[in-house]
Parts: C-alpha cells; sequence; structure tokens
C-alpha cells in the first residue's frame, strides 16, 4: 500500500507514475494500491470513489485542520480517480479528531508532522492494512500553530 493525503494530487500522482516506471523496468512486481487520505470537511475524492464516478463532484467545503488538502474541486480529480482504481486503491476522510490522534502517534515516535500530513496516520489507524504500507508524510509540524 501507498497512502498519501490528497489535495490537487501531485504528489499522489506522481508517486503513481513512479510505480508505473518501476514496475516497467521490471523493479517491482505490481503496484501498490494507492490510498488516498482527505478530510471529511472536504472529501470529494473519497465522495466520487464511493459513487463510482470518473470525476469529483461539487462538495461544500467545510473548515478542517488540513488545510493544504481541503480543495473542493481538485484539478487532477480524473487522474487521482483512475490511479485508485487501476491500482485496486481506495479513498479515505478522516475526522479532524482522528487527524489530531494520528498527530500525536507520529510524535510518540519522533515525527512531528503537520495537520495535513497527519491525515496518512489518521488513515492507517483506522484502515490497519495488512502488508508493507509507505506513508507519504510532507510537511513538518513547525509549520502549523496546532
Amino acid at each position: 500500500y501507498f497512502v498519501s493525503p490528497i489535495g490537487q494530487g501531485s504528489l499522489f500522482l506522481g508517486a503513481y507514475r513512479g510505480f508505473k516506471d518501476l514496475a516497467a523496468a521490471g523493479l517491482i512486481g505490481r503496484l501498490p494500491r494507492m490510498i488516498g487520505v482527505q478530510s471529511t470537511g472536504c472529501p470529494p475524492i473519497v465522495e466520487a470513489v464511493r459513487k463510482g464516478r470518473d470525476r469529483a463532484g461539487d462538495i461544500e467545503k467545510r473548515p478542517s485542520l488540513a488545510e493544504g488538502i481541503a480543495l473542493a474541486r481538485p484539478i487532477r480529480d480524473r487522474e487521482i480517480l483512475q490511479a485508485i482504481r487501476e491500482t485496486g486503491g481506495d479513498a479515505v476522510a478522516v475526522s479532524d479528531e482522528e487527524i489530531r490522534a494520528g498527530q500525536r502517534a507520529l510524535a510518540r515516535i519522533g515525527l512531528y508532522v503537520e495537520p495535513t500530513s497527519a491525515v496518512v496516520a489518521a488513515a492507517l489507524l483506522r484502515c490497519r492494512l495488512l502488508g508493507v504500507v509507505v506513508g507519504a508524510l510532507t510537511g513538518s509540524g513547525l509549520k502549523s500553530a496546532m
């Protein structure tokens, strides 16, 4: 599994393309399942996955601790959804309470991240994925007021 925050999709899609290149070069046997994480305050990709859509629909953006991914209309929505489908992945939305818990869990092991990065830990705490899991932690906790 590869678990990543999803805002506009740059990190998620960059990793997806990198994994495709590794597979094409014969360095990995298959693509990891791509798991995108959003906030319950703004989950357009999660809603599109749940509804089987090829595009993210318009949603009402609510406040979120993970402001870095609180984007009501990701510009790369079609590509993100295709990558999720192609890899047998998923998208999950986590609450502010789960984000705080994820941030605390990471801090206990010495990783001080911003709330947008902590969505990864929040998803891992909830999903309990089995196998090899790689999570992308994208920002230092020093840049957030939390």
